[in-house]
């Protein structure tokens, strides 16, 4: 047993060994539930390089990685017992914590999740989720063959969500960086009253499924002062793990994020998702903001404000096609229809992309209260535009032609949208427009239509481009 006189725990004094090479697991596990038996205090991981097997953290506990301490993930996996509680993996991460409340982790120091060690890095994934057939000019597109590429990797058998807190109360996590994660790098599920401030989280954007911080069920969550690079959503709010439990109440500001999918995701699950506010970011991304509706849940009073997003199409079998924004709601399950999304806002959002802003609902009645504000939005042709553009990526979906599939692209596309308001847009071409580029703005079988100063300036380069074209539409008086 760990003998203490006081609150702290300082890992190397109680035997941790900072050589980067010895196993330390046992004595971080034996310091927390030393630290828990005592009622709570501080457990400090001091300079050094700190190797360790997963360990949980209870209740009452201020976990801190000092300055010039680093912590290193076990590559063995076996290390990682399988519990089922992460979504991409049947294992344990590396830190968990359980029904606890009054958590902090914190510190100066990094963790290194040494996620390369569970993938292939020569070899792209090999699945394919979507049907080729319906695609413009993808017959050889995402095929596997050829370099790596924008990737992903083959993935091998990992460790689970790294850092997780399920059912959790008063949880802090601040100012560590953590690094190279080969899952879903934070995980907050089913928890509230939770605080992430001045987080750096640089992941491999080679590795799939490497989110930043993904938060599932959860209310009352504040991220702030962030900086996030990841293999997938940099920050996601979804209802995932508890069916019918709401996310609600969820502020995200001031972060930087570079992503391979999504930087800030809303959507998936079983449960309401409602009042989140995004507001001064700056993306760079596949999909720049994403709302998905896919089961029968309601998105409902969430709003983007003040954010620069830079958005490009990517090779390789990554969800999206370089949307800036994208708002969809369409079955992912035969048996269950779509959810609904209503009163969502766009305001003062400046874009360079590659692909237009895409709204797209399969029926009427899924979306509603839709309105974007002082959109200045410039899109580019870059190398991919000839052999990938011109489709549009819903995935995922339960119908194959809602997945990936062909459609002419414009600055903004809305489909089954009711009280769709957009004013103050500007769209400028950078360059001539792709061919797959047909028009500015299009709405069809949208209800209660108002567009005001939509400025989209005549291409020389393409003169016949249409400007506005409204479908189906009923226009409001």
């Amino acid at each position: 047993m760990i003998a203490h006189q006081t609150a702290l725990f300082d890992l190397a004094a109680l035997g941790a060994a900072g050589d980067g090479i010895t196993d330390n697991t046992q004595v971080f596990r034996e310091a927390l539930a030393a630290c828990a038996k005592a009622g709570g205090g501080t457990v400090v991981v001091p300079a050094g390089r700190f190797m360790t097997g997963p360990f949980q953290i209870f209740s009452n506990t201020e976990f801190r990685v000092e300055a010039g301490a680093e912590i290193l993930a076990s590559t063995n996996i076996e290390d990682y017992f399988v519990d089922g509680s992460s979504m991409e993996s049947s294992r344990i991460g590396l830190i968990y914590a359980r029904k606890a409340e009054n958590i902090t982790v914190t510190g100066r120091g990094s963790i290194d999740f040494q996620g390369t060690a569970f993938m292939d890095m020569t070899k792209l994934t090999p699945w394919v989720d979507f049907d080729r057939e319906g695609t413009r000019n993808l017959v050889n597109f995402l095929n596997g063959t050829g370099n790596i590429g924008d990737g992903p990797v083959m993935v091998l058998d990992r460790p689970g969500n790294l850092v997780q807190f399920l059912d959790c109360q008063n949880v802090v996590l601040s100012q560590l960086t953590l690094k190279n994660a080969p899952n879903w790098t934070v995980q907050f599920g089913n928890s509230r009253d939770v605080f992430v401030h001045g987080l750096r989280i640089l992941n491999n954007l080679l590795i799939a499924n490497s989110d930043g911080v993904h938060c599932t069920s959860c209310s009352n969550v504040h991220i702030s002062d962030c900086h996030i690079e990841s293999g997938d959503d940099s920050i996601a709010i979804t209802s995932l793990t508890a069916a019918g439990r709401a996310c609600e109440n969820v502020t995200v500001t001031n972060c930087t994020l570079l992503s391979r999918s999504a930087g800030i995701r809303v959507g998936y699950g079983e449960g309401d998702i409602r009042n989140c506010l995004f507001q001064n970011l700056t993306i760079e991304a596949n999909r720049g903001l994403a709302v998905f509706a896919r089961n029968n849940y309601t998105i409902s009073e969430i709003s983007f404000d003040h954010i620069n997003i830079r958005t490009r199409l990517h090779d390789g079998q990554w969800w999206g096609h370089g949307e800036p924004i994208h708002v969809s709601a369409v079955r992912a399950d035969a048996d269950i229809p779509a959810g609904t999304i209503r009163n969502i806002s766009f305001s003062r959002i400046t874009a360079e992309s590659e692909s237009g802003i895409v709204i797209y609902a399969s029926e009427k009645g899924q979306l509603s209260q839709l309105r974007l504000q002082e959109i200045y939005l410039t899109i580019k042709t870059g190398s991919l535009a000839k052999a990938y553009g011109g489709n549009f990526d819903l995935r995922p979906a339960f119908d194959p032609k809602e997945k990936l599939f062909e459609h002419d692209e414009g600055g903004l596309f809305a489909q089954n949208v009711a009280y769709l308001r957009v004013k103050d847009l500007t769209l400028l071409w950078e360059g001539t427009p792709a061919e797959t580029f047909t028009y500015g703005l299009y709405a069809e079988g949208c209800d209660e239509v108002s567009v005001q100063a939509f400025r989209c300036p005549a291409n020389q380069g393409k003169p016949n481009l249409r400007t506005i074209e409204l479908k189906n539409c009923t226009v409001e008086n």
